[in-house]
């Protein structure tokens, strides 16, 4: 909450503003705000808690830290002397340090010193004890901690975190991790009994433990030490979290060591992300989403060279296994964070080059670096695709490791071909990944590799080959929304669409923490489930209500504007607009709906094909639904379907709609459409 006051012209300034330009009429609106609160019985207290602010803000303003030793004695053994103890200050005292941390204490002990003769501490006691409101003091006290203090206090408190080691290293480690709150489940991963895992040279799982810091990877010197900082003010620990006071963290960034404990950081948060969903099954999503905001705050670090150069030299995760991260996360949150994280991935691979330029890993991980961002640009349609494998680094396959990223090349070069229309190459794309071991990591690329097989099937019209393929490997355990996606539409092609429907709300079920894109294409094909089904009825002859279509399509509309669909899934989600609109629309809507469709398929590079002959066909029959005249498109239609052969990239294109299209076209007197197969 601020305060602003608004000028005669309009204009809002801030306090200071005001003062300067306005000073008595500011002034007198203060001191009506003033007496209104003392007015009232809540803050009845108002004048005595800013006689007491400004006895506080004068204590920090002159505290000399250098010759202190009252409240360093107590922040360090948490007593008092005896007569103290016993005194109303000592209850204050606590009270200040608990809410308003070191600042807070210091301006209540040094505001309240030697009340006995002091007469103007001895008022500011008085009114702390009996007259100001505990709502009050507690909120004073919190505002302490922010008041301007001596320069004298970041030397006093450095003192203080430097008589136990481990304190002042988990007090780096915390700063370095960048936010304000730090979920305890990052330690809990560090205990000597928590493995990382990672996909070894043989491409089996290879399990490390921990090598970060031996204060966090024992549980009780953990927790005592954590119980040192609380008493110093520095943080205050829940059984969840552990929140850090800033501004007594930023007093560590002219430490010596902070660049040190900037990689213990690093590596912290590299031990305990997975790199990959299959190496852990359950919390890969959940860990991932949850440690965003401090994987932020380290990619700043990793832009930096010399973190970069202590990384390399350093015991314990190192260059490599925090670029596997930086990929790893590109999954996560919208693009700017995709591009951050693989840039800071190219930053660390460049790092290791000039550390180690003959080393053959080098080369694996530019090309699993350039494949992921060609699949990133590919799906945001930043270039017109092309056959450019050749264009992509090469690296040796001699180790299962190596061998099973040629998949993610192949998945490439197929996404590639099915973007031109070309889905003969696609299978030949595919067939360049085969396995040379029976390693995890090749099995789990080979089921990626079959499951864009099955979609290539499925964009053919060869739904039971599909059908075989995505069937056998789909499990909803695994929550493999890839897979899903193809399988529901194939079911749906066959008729099955209460079974596939059953699938995606079992997936939606047993999936709680999805990835925004996961969810995004569960939803969607859960949406052309229901079309698909509602387009097989009206084939039928069987009646499809307006409001079961209006359901249908505002579920296409709320994906409408989602940031975590390619351009393929957002074409689908227009199809699905404009098939629900011509339905039970008006024919001018349907028109534009299918005409965004169309610019959406030029804009997205997408070959004239089959679904640019449907997209023709539509709005020819809204022509002549709308009285006008439709030969020339029409003709112009069938012409282009005689050289394109029949597709099936969007669920329903190929088959219900263009058999729902033939009957109303013969209902005008005109052919049926004869696609080639």
């Amino acid at each position: 909450m601020h305060l602003l006051f608004t000028v005669e012209n309009g204009e809002t300034v801030d306090v200071r503003t005001a003062i300067q330009r306005h000073p008595y009429e500011t002034r007198s609106l203060l001191t009506d705000a003033l007496l209104f609160c003392c007015q009232e019985d809540i803050l009845g207290d108002t004048l005595g808690t800013l006689h007491v602010e400004q006895s506080l803000r004068r204590e920090l303003a002159s505290f000399d830290g250098d010759q202190d030793k009252h409240v360093r004695g107590y922040m360090i053994s948490g007593r008092l002397d005896p007569r103290m103890q016993a005194s109303p200050r000592a209850g204050l005292l606590a009270l200040a340090l608990q809410v308003g941390g070191p600042l807070a204490l210091i301006a209540v002990f040094y505001a309240t010193h030697d009340a006995h003769r002091n007469l103007a501490n001895r008022r500011t006691l008085d009114l702390l004890w009996d007259d100001i409101q505990e709502p009050s003091r507690q909120d004073l006290f919190r505002r302490a901690g922010q008041f301007a203090v001596h320069p004298s206090f970041h030397r006093w408190y450095n003192k203080l975190l430097v008589k136990d080691l481990d304190s002042l290293g988990v007090a780096c480690l915390l700063h370095c991790l960048g936010v304000e709150c730090v979920p305890r489940i990052i330690f809990a991963r560090c205990s000597t009994d928590s493995m990382r895992k990672t996909w070894g040279i043989d491409g089996q799982v290879q399990y490390h433990p921990p090598d970060i810091t031996p204060v966090i990877e024992s549980g009780e010197t953990f927790q005592a030490t954590l119980q040192k900082l609380e008493s110093l003010g520095f943080i205050k620990v829940t059984l969840d979290s552990i929140t850090i006071d800033r501004r007594l963290a930023d007093l560590l960034d002219q430490r010596p060591e902070i660049l040190a404990w900037k990689v213990r950081a690093t590596q912290l948060l590299v031990h305990v992300l997975p790199i990959h969903p299959d190496l852990e099954l359950q919390n890969y999503t959940v860990l991932h989403k949850t440690m965003l905001p401090l994987l932020s705050h380290i990619l700043s670090h990793l832009q930096e060279p010399d973190v970069l150069s202590v990384l390399g030299q350093s015991a314990g995760p190192g260059l490599h296994e925090a670029a596997e991260l930086c990929i790893a996360t590109s999954y996560f949150s919208d693009r700017d964070w995709r591009d951050r994280a693989l840039a800071t991935a190219g930053h660390i691979i460049q790092a290791h080059e000039q550390a180690h330029p003959h080393s053959q890993i080098n080369a694996v991980f530019r090309a699993r670096l350039a494949t992921r961002e060609a699949c990133c640009a590919l799906s945001r349609n930043l270039a017109v695709p092309a056959r450019e494998g050749d264009r992509l680094p090469t690296f040796l396959r001699d180790t299962p490791w190596a061998n099973a990223f040629v998949a993610d090349i192949a998945l490439l070069q197929a996404c590639r071909c099915v973007q031109l229309s070309d889905l003969e190459s696609a299978h030949q794309a595919l067939a360049t990944f085969e396995p040379c071991s029976n390693s995890k990591l090749e099995s789990i690329q080979l089921k990626r590799v079959n499951t864009m097989q099955g979609a290539i099937y499925r964009f053919q019209g060869r739904f039971e080959e599909a059908y075989q393929i995505l069937e056998p490997i789909y499990d909803p355990i695994q929550q493999s929304v890839g897979v899903l996606a193809h399988l529901s539409a194939v079911m749906c092609e066959l008729g099955q669409h209460e079974a596939a429907l059953v699938k995606i709300h079992g997936w939606l079920q047993l999936c709680t923490s999805p990835t925004p894109r996961a969810a995004a294409r569960a939803r969607l094909s859960e949406a052309d489930a229901h079309l698909s089904s509602g387009l097989q009825n009206l084939v039928a002859g069987r009646s499809w209500s307006v409001s079961s279509c209006r359901e249908i399509q505002a579920m296409y509309l709320a994906l409408r504007a989602s940031d975590h669909l390619s351009w393929f899934e957002h074409i689908t989600v227009l199809i699905g607009l404009a098939v629900t609109e011509h339905i039970v629309g008006e024919p001018s809507d349907a028109s534009r709906a299918w005409e965004l469709v169309q610019s959406c398929c030029a804009h997205t590079y997408l070959t004239r094909g089959y679904t640019h002959v449907m997209v023709g066909f539509s709005l020819a029959e809204l022509q002549l639904r709308r009285g006008m005249e439709a030969t020339a498109a029409l003709a112009k239609a069938r012409q282009e379907l005689n050289t394109v052969d029949r597709q099936f990239q969007f669920t329903g294109l190929g088959t219900t709609w263009s058999d729902i299209l033939s009957n109303w076209l013969a209902s005008y007197g005109h052919s049926r459409i004869h696609a080639v197969s």
